[in-house]
């Protein structure tokens, strides 16, 4: 969305350029320039960022770079010239504030509620209008579709599904008490078992060239390694006890794991397939992460300091020696933790507090937070355009969709 948004306000720019250079036309630039500036400020509110604000500067500077010489073209009066010039730029600004512009921004709000006749879990969007969702105490995963507000599709699968995964066309589903990982065909419909080699699926991850899915065991203690060629597991890596969240590194080189029992961090080396460091203490209780940018990682503990019902946000530097940068105290036992798509702002669900709070970065601050009085909110997810969060609450048996777009 934000590229289209960029691409149109270029198009203006040029527009303008050739309406004041060639066609000598006023009231053409005047339009021109007016809708390229709005659509730029439109975008620097979308995201709402340190990012945002570049994109802003170095657009208002290329638009200035294109529009002072050839404004210097037009043929104005001598009498109107200077007054003409102010009023265009004084209607630029008030059209980029007030026409619209600013109806994006604001803090991330409730946008829909979704009730359910079974406790949801884990979430995976499809795409803009359909979500596939985990039963948490079933051995179902349902398709739900937004626009029409149903269950289209019911998928079996193993006992307890815990996470899934989309690889074309297969979602991939794993299941803590299945024994195994359940493919599906989203064009066929179809379902066949994999025998993964462990016990207690719960995570899953694809290598950089979707060659390879790697699963964890969480009660064996491993990470299965299976070829999506033949579908056959080709290996089984030892980690730390129960290994709850896995990530592939953005580069495709390592595997990052955490191990909720063990309390480590730990990373593979995706080409032998084989542990090359762990790093211990890096909070209690581990069971998710979140990458932030290419160099850092956000481990999201359950329990900190179990006394003072507090957890930390571990975030890692994988640049310099897999060091802690900072580590960030929050209220009850966190579940969840994701990254927005700016990747400055990390997502919380605090099922204890009935809360999701939406903590900065940058200043490790607390910038919005959420209450769902005795919904519980546990899992969380993105639209795959980065606007949209989805909120699974298990003992509600709701899903919230709440807007961060004009937010982050």
């Amino acid at each position: 969305m934000i590229a289209v948004f960029l691409a149109v306000a270029i198009f203006s720019s040029l527009l303008a350029v050739y309406f004041a250079g060639i066609v000598k036309n006023k009231t053409a630039v005047l339009i021109c320039t007016a809708l390229s500036v709005k659509i730029v400020f439109i975008v620097f509110l979308l995201l709402g960022t340190s990012a945002g604000l570049t994109v802003l500067v170095a657009c208002l500077i290329g638009a200035l770079a294109l529009f002072i010489p050839a404004i210097a073209r037009l043929k104005l009066e001598p009498k109107t010239g200077v007054k003409e010039i102010i009023v265009v730029f004084v209607f630029i600004i008030v059209a980029a504030l007030f026409s619209g512009g600013c109806a994006v921004a604001g803090p991330p709000s409730p946008n829909l509620e979704i009730n359910l006749k079974f406790k949801p879990a884990k979430i995976l969007a499809l795409n803009r209008e359909e979500i596939f969702i985990c039963a948490e105490t079933e051995k179902y995963v349902y398709k739900y579709s937004l626009k029409e507000k149903k269950i289209t599709a019911v998928i079996e699968c193993g006992n307890i599904p815990s996470d899934l995964l989309l690889d074309g066309k297969r979602l991939y589903i794993s299941s803590m008490a299945g024994g195994s990982i359940t493919a599906y065909n989203i064009d066929t419909k179809k379902t066949w078992p994999i025998k993964i080699g462990g016990q207690g699926q719960s995570a899953l991850a694809l290598s950089k060239d979707c060659g390879k899915l790697y699963a964890t065991n969480m009660k064996s203690s491993s990470v299965s390694v299976l070829d999506l060629t033949s579908l056959k597991v080709t290996n089984k890596i030892t980690t730390g006890r129960w290994p709850s969240d896995i990530t592939v590194s953005p580069d495709g080189k390592y595997l990052y794991v955490i191990c909720q029992y063990t309390n480590t961090f730990e990373v593979v080396d995706l080409d032998s397939e084989q542990p090359v460091l762990t790093k211990i203490n890096t909070g209690v209780s581990p069971v998710s992460m979140a990458l932030i940018g290419k160099n850092k990682v956000a481990v999201v503990n359950e329990w900190e300091y179990a006394a003072n019902h507090k957890s930390a946000v571990v975030i890692i530097d994988t640049k310099d020696g897999y060091n802690v940068e900072k580590s960030l105290l929050v209220d009850g036992g966190v579940y969840c933790g994701l990254t927005s798509k700016s990747r400055e702002y990390l997502m919380l669900s605090v099922p204890s507090k009935d809360k999701v709070i939406f903590v900065n970065l940058r200043t490790g601050k607390k910038k919005y937070e959420l209450y769902f009085k005795d919904y519980y909110p546990k899992y969380m997810t993105l639209s795959p355009g980065g606007g949209m969060l989805f909120v699974a609450c298990p003992q509600a048996k709701k899903i919230m969709l709440i807007n961060i777009a004009g937010a982050f």
